[in-house]
């Protein structure tokens, strides 16, 4: 089960930032932001609602479980940009199951809030850009976020 919600936090959790607008192919006025997240100085805490598992790894969550945590963000160069926080609910339990999440990237800018739906093992994982604060307020858009070697490669669109 460790290993299953250890899949889970690696697809849910992004760290890199490259900014660009209005390059081509992009729509006018777009901010793009590409976020790699890695496990190292992370953060982890998987609640374990009724029924209980009794902690063997070989045992699947229940819906209802949720998850916690933290992970800091980087570029790609490896410089720290900031912090992502989410909490993640499962509504699904099983092999595969689905958990609902939210999360804060919060950025030197500002913060993006986002929400998404993580189905059991598919990808990529497509993810709500819901609102932020600071260079970010009103924020709205997508992100999709990709399994990489070293971490999770999320790209985030800001619409204008």
């Amino acid at each position: 089960m460790i290993l299953l919600v250890a899949a889970l936090i690696a697809v849910a959790v992004p760290a890199a930032i490259i900014i660009s607008s209005g390059s081509a192919g992009q729509q006018r006025g777009v901010q793009t932001i590409v976020l790699v997240a890695r496990d190292a100085g992370s953060s982890f805490s998987f609640i374990d609602q009724r029924p209980l598992q009794g902690g063997g790894d070989d045992e699947v969550p229940t819906a209802g479980d949720s998850f916690a945590g933290s992970q800091k963000l980087f570029t790609t160069a490896g410089e720290r940009v900031g912090t992502l926080d989410f909490h993640c609910t499962l509504v699904t339990g099983g092999v595969n199951p689905r958990s609902v999440c939210t999360g804060a990237y919060g950025l030197s800018a500002g913060t993006i809030m986002v929400v998404a739906t993580f189905p059991g093992n598919q990808r990529p994982i497509r993810i709500a850009v819901v609102g932020g604060a600071g260079a970010y307020e009103g924020a709205r858009g997508s992100a999709t976020t990709r399994d990489r070697k070293d971490g999770t490669l999320d790209t985030i669109r800001l619409l204008p």
